[in-house]
Parts: structure tokens; sequence; C-alpha cells
């Protein structure tokens, strides 16, 4: 071994780096020739953090075709991150400069109670490249400022032709003397006097840009946990939308509002390759409530000028974008409100959940307990957080934290494409559900903050070519009116804290029109929240627990964990003693997952469980296909059956199971089957039938049920996740005649 420089070593005839902008390499050691170990950097170093999850480096000196095997060894528990299939991304520079997932394997383990381990492998694709390996997509201190250089020069070039407003100012500077910029975007219309000055801020500024006094205001930060990089792809697919010269939509948002936007909260974590943490270690998404201008100047600054732009009355929205590692999919932490002001809160998600076919409005969380609920790893509340502190200190409505998981989502929004008038090419594509869920890009996430531009003018309905009249909404006072009746029935959405009582879905009377479950154009969402024809949200009951058979094995959800009954179980030393090795060794690792993972997320969601995890089938009307496609069904009411026809529906699900000493996920088969129906003797409606019979096989998913033309069946599971219904029809001979 050779150590060349800091952060940089060389082992024949690899040379190992991280000795740049947001890299973290601790240290390398070879194993063998083609097997290397590596260890990452807790943040600010051990003796203040424990967080050790991103890693950045890069190895050169590879010949094409030669393989080299890496092992990170001392990263932070990230099991259900890893078991969705999450990989570490990489670059070979200079031939293929774009961001890609390793290929091949990625395998996985917990070594102890505290440190969790990777491997994976790569095959060099060119000679003499240096080949980059990171945690995440990586969006560098430097990449921020190279991009904000570069819409910079855009506005300005474009002003007078395009109306656009643009100011790039340095609000602060962070405790490693590093940019923390303001940017104020708008159009030229409207302009008022400069805005006034903040004491201790703005240290070169010789004028403040100009105010807007009819215009509302829009606040979005980023990047206050340093390894959260989704958020800044999400806020550079929001400011490229804003600053369009051609989009009517971007020009009516500049006409309307005043932006101001912080790219950037930590850049001192980021530039130092950090996950979570200041240069000092402290998390600064929980001292939003009384920060230091010396320890914490960023977020003094981002509090000061929050504050002003409130004074005026017009501060409209708050948005901090962020990363999640554990949670599926693309959501918002929203605050608890009274139930009037609580329909204005929701109605945002809902809207950005028909803009965006990534943004899942049933991982979203307004409960009172995730304002207030204490980080495990340090103790600290989430009332210190941006979205929690700046509600209390504004009372405004709209504060929220945007979270985007690094992997993928549970669901893919069919939504329509958003219309252009004399034009066979649309605005803005539409998207139809697909099934398996494709892996979160760079674009996934840039796509999420155009749909929040949009989302914003279709909440003040001044969107000039809005999607939701293409939707069975038609009308943003529907979706209101949905929302409203949705935080009536929906415990997860009241103000108080979520209560621990399982519900079922109700459908409407048999004779009522059945609307499409998913892969429809109205952009509905699969579950509990779906609509009828008249918009409503479904009634809820109270559900009754369905006792755990002692002969079935426990199941694992979706993400690895256990449902509550098998835990209990576990818990008591009470499974089933005719389990198998290969169960056991499935429970045991199960079990672990179990347990709640330090909190890695930007904003933990508490007091509302991953909605993949709260299982339900719903009510399904007796109906057919037409014309299925994969991932999404389209059910249509049938017109005429003879009253002796049956039909059969095959809801078709998946779920995985983890060995523990298996790195991948396994996909297996779960068939439940049924008694049949007394056919002389129809039975009432609804009719609730429960699995009698669970088979683990191969690797695909079922449950067949069987009843009477025009009775609707309910089925009770707590370990399934319905992806498609198939229904077909059958007749009798006598009736075909």
């Amino acid at each position: 071994m050779e150590r060349l420089a800091k952060n940089e070593v060389f082992y024949d005839p690899y040379t190992f780096s991280s000795d740049f902008d947001s890299g973290n390499m601790l240290r390398c050691e070879r194993w063998s020739n083609e097997e290397y170990f590596l260890w990452t950097a807790p943040d600010a170093g051990s003796d203040k953090t424990s967080y050790r999850t991103w890693f950045h480096f890069s190895v050169k000196g590879g010949r094409k075709g030669s393989t080299i095997f890496l092992t990170i060894k001392n990263l932070n528990q990230q099991n259900r991150l890893y078991n969705q299939g999450f990989k570490p991304v990489y670059r070979s520079m200079p031939n293929k400069p774009r961001w890609e997932r390793v290929k091949g394997t990625c395998t996985y383990q917990s070594v102890g109670t505290v440190n969790f381990e990777i491997r994976f492998q790569y095959e060099f694709e060119h000679d003499d490249n240096e080949v980059f390996f990171a945690f995440a997509y990586p969006h560098s201190y430097t990449d921020c400022q190279n991009y904000i250089d570069s819409m910079e020069q855009f506005a300005m070039s474009t002003s007078d032709s395009t109306g656009i407003y643009f100011r790039r100012e340095l609000l602060t500077l962070s405790l490693d003397q590093l940019r923390v910029d303001l940017l104020t975007v708008s159009s030229l219309d409207g302009q008022g006097d400069p805005e006034q000055p903040i004491e201790g801020l703005f240290p070169f500024a010789a004028v403040r840009p100009a105010s807007f006094p009819q215009k509302q205001i829009i606040f979005v930060s980023c990047r206050v946990h340093p390894g959260e990089t989704p958020g800044s792809f999400v806020f550079n697919g929001f400011l490229n939308f804003i600053l369009d010269d051609r989009d009517p939509r971007a020009i009516e948002l500049r006409k309307r509002f005043v932006f101001k936007l912080i790219p950037m909260l930590n850049p001192d974590g980021v530039a130092r390759g950090h996950y979570r943490a200041d240069s000092n270690g402290c998390n600064l998404n929980r001292i939003y409530g009384e920060p230091s201008q010396t320890l914490h100047p960023t977020i003094y600054a981002a509090r000061a000028c929050f504050l002003q732009l409130h004074s005026t009355g017009r501060l409209f929205v708050y948005v901090d974008l962020h990363g999640h590692a554990t949670k599926r999919g693309c959501f918002i932490f929203g605050n608890a409100l009274d139930f009037d002001r609580q329909i204005d809160n929701v109605l945002f998600a809902k809207l950005l959940s028909l803009n965006s076919p990534h943004f899942d409005f049933d991982g979203c969380n307004f409960s009172e307990q995730n304002m207030t609920a204490k980080d495990k790893r340090d103790g600290l509340s989430k009332e210190g957080s941006g979205r929690v502190s700046l509600y209390q200190a504004s009372n405004l409505i709209h504060c929220y934290t945007l979270e985007c998981n690094y992997n993928c989502g549970r669901i893919v929004n069919t939504i329509p494409p958003a219309p252009l008038p004399n034009s066979n090419e649309p605005l803005s594509p539409g998207y139809r559900s697909t099934f398996p869920v494709p892996k979160f890009t760079t674009e996934s996430f840039q796509q999420v903050g155009r749909a929040i531009a949009v989302t914003l003018l279709d909440m003040c309905e001044a969107n000039p070519y809005s999607r939701i009249g293409h939707t069975d909404f038609k009308t943003v006072k529907a979706v209101r009116d949905w929302v409203a009746a949705f935080i009536r029935s929906t415990s997860s959405f009241k103000t108080e804290t979520v209560p621990k009582k399982k519900t079922v879905t109700t459908a409407a009377k048999s004779s009522a029109k059945v609307e499409p479950k998913k892969g429809v154009a109205s952009g509905r969402q699969t579950r509990s929240g779906s609509l009828t024809s008249s918009q409503r949200p479904p009634k809820t009951v109270p559900n009754k627990t369905i006792a755990p058979d002692p002969k079935r094995p426990p199941l694992s959800r979706p993400n690895g964990k256990l449902s509550s009954d098998s835990r209990r179980k576990i818990e008591k030393g009470s499974t089933p003693a005719h389990r198998s090795k290969s169960q056991d060794s499935f429970l045991q690792h199960s079990s672990e997952e179990a347990k709640e993972e330090p909190d890695s997320d930007g904003d933990s969601d508490v007091g509302r469980k991953d909605s993949s995890s709260q299982i339900r089938l719903p009510l399904l009307p007796l109906a057919s296909i037409s014309q299925p496609t994969e991932g999404s069904s389209q059910i249509t009411t049938p017109s005429s059956r003879s009253p002796r026809s049956t039909v059969e529906s095959t809801a078709v699900v998946t779920v995985h199971q983890f060995h523990k000493t298996v790195s991948q996920s396994q996909d297996t088969m779960l068939t439940a089957s049924t008694s049949n129906f007394d056919k002389k003797k129809p039975p009432p409606r609804p009719v609730t039938i429960r699995s009698k019979k669970i088979v683990i096989d191969s690797t695909v998913e079922s449950v067949s049920l069987k009843s009477e033309r025009n009775h609707q069946l309910v089925v009770e599971s707590l370990d399934l996740t319905v992806l498609q219904i198939q229904t077909t029809e059958t007749q009798s001979n006598s009736d075909q005649r």
C-alpha cells in the first residue's frame, strides 16, 4: 500500500480516492488482488456522530474487462432500503459521465447490531478511466454552484425578451465559509420598492431585490441533510420549470407568484461528504426553533428570511425538500390543523398526486404525533424541524416536508397529459400505471419538482392547461370536496393521533356505477381513497381482526417486516412447532427487521405506518376486465348476465421473503383458497371471505374467489397488496341456449 495524498491510497494497479467535493472514504484495505474492503467516515468524526451512510469514492487504474469486488464495511443499518433492491450508483469518467446504478448483484448483511455492509462488483468498461461510486446520485456543492451559475446566465441573458426577473443573493456564509444562496424569481411586472435588509445577513448586497406587493410568495429550501440528494434533483426540476420561457404555465406562475429559493442549506456537510449533519455534527433540521447565528448561521438565516416574508402577509407555501431511506415513494409530511384549514392543507397533496406519477398520496402523513415525536438516535424532537417550527412561528397552513425515497415507489399513478389546444403534442406527457414499479432516476425526481410548480397553479385554479379537467374530478372544487370527505372518514388524516383500530373499505350498493380502481385517467389512488362515481371517499367501518391460524407460517410484508400478529407470536416464543428450518431463518431475519431502524430520513414518518404495510383488499363489485394492461386494470360493470352466471375474480399480488443469509429479495407464491357458496341460497350482500389455506410456493401470488352474480366480496388479509385484478365470466350451457 502506498498513501499518495489525503484520502487517497494506492494498491497496484488501483488508486482509491475520496479527495474531492462530497467524497467520503475513511480507509481502504486489500483482501486479494480483486477484493477490497472500504470504510466510510462518520459525519464530523466518530466522537460527534454515528451517521455512516453516505460514501463516495473513485477507483482508477483498471483495464477494460477486469473486475473488482468492493465491500463497504461499516454502514448504518439500512435493511429496509436494500431489501427493496437498492444499489449504489457509478459513472466512468471521461467516457461515461452519466450516473447509473451498478450492474449485477449487490449483497448485504447486518454485522452485529450496529454495522451493516454491502458488497458489489464492477467490470471496467474503458481503459484509464476514473470510476466514481456513491451511495446515491450525487449532487455536490460544486454541482450546485455550477447549476445556479448556468440558470443565472440564462435568466439574465433572456430577461428582456422573456420578462423573467431573476436575482441571486449571498444570504450568508456557512461555518466553512461556503455560499448559501437565496434566489428570487418572478416576472418583471408588479415590481415595488427593494426589500428591507435583515441585520447580519446579505453581507455583500448593496441593494436588495425588488418586492412584489401584489404577489404571493413561495419559499422552497433544500439539502438541510447533505446526503439526501433526491431533494436537489426535485429542486432543479422545480427551478427549470419556473424559468421556462415558453411554457404558458411557467409564465403564469411568474406573473402570479414570487419565488424565494435556497438551493443548499448545509453546504459544509455536502462538501465534506456527510449524510445528515453539518461540520459540527449537528442535525440542522432539529434546531429551527432557536438557531444560533454563530453555531448555525445557515438555519438562522433561513428562519429570519422566512419570518420577514411572512410579515408581509403574502407568504403562501413553504416546502423543504428531503430524501428518505426507508419508506418507498414520494410523499409529504404536513402539520395537523383544525378541520377547515386541514382541507386546504391536504388539498395540496391530493392535487400533487394528480400531477405526478411518482407522488404517493397514501404515503402522506398529517398527524399530530409526527409533529412532536423524538428521534430515537439523538432524542431531538421534530418540533425543531423546519416544517413544524416555522408553522408554529407563523401559523402558515402550507408548511411541508417533501420526501423522496432513494430507490423506488410503491405505485405509479396514471395521469392524463396536460392538453395543449390546437396541437397534437401535449404540454406535458401522460403516464400509465406500470408494474413492476421502475426505479427512481434523477429525471423521476425532477418530474416531481415540475409537478409541485403545476400544483401551485391548480391550488389557485389559475392553471390554463390543467390536467384536473381530464380526470373524473373535472374541477378543483370537486377535489376539495373529496378531500373534505376523506378527512372526515380516514383516521390517518385526522388532526388527532392516529388510532390503532383497523378499518376495511365498504363499497357502494351493487346498483351503483363501478369506478376504475387503477390505471384510469382520473389519477385516483388504488386503495381506500378510491373514488365512486359521485367522487366521495368510501365509508369506513370497524374491521374484525382475523385470528391467526396456528398452522399458518407468518408471512413477510412487502418491506420485509412481519405482520403484527406474527411479531407478537415471535416475541412470546409461541411460533408453530412444526415450522421448518428455512422458516426459522426467515422468521429470525424478519423479526430483526421488524425493529424500528435508526431515523435516517429527512423528517421521519411517525404516527402513520408505511402505507405499504397497511394492506387492505377493497370491496370488489363483480365486474369484467376490458383490455387489461400490465400493472393496471380497467374494470367495467357487466351489462347483462344470466341469473346463473358466475364470476371468478383473481387478485394478483406480490410479497417478498427475505432470508438472513440471502442478500436479494426472493419472490414467493401465496395461494389462499375459500369454500364455495351455496348456489341455491344466495349469501347476503356483501359477502366476506377469509383465507383458509396458505401455501408457500413459487414466484407469483394469487387469491382466487368465486361468488354468485351481483354479490360483492370482501377479502380480509393483513399480508397482501393488490396489484392487479382479473375477472372472467362463465355461463352454463342452458344459459347460453
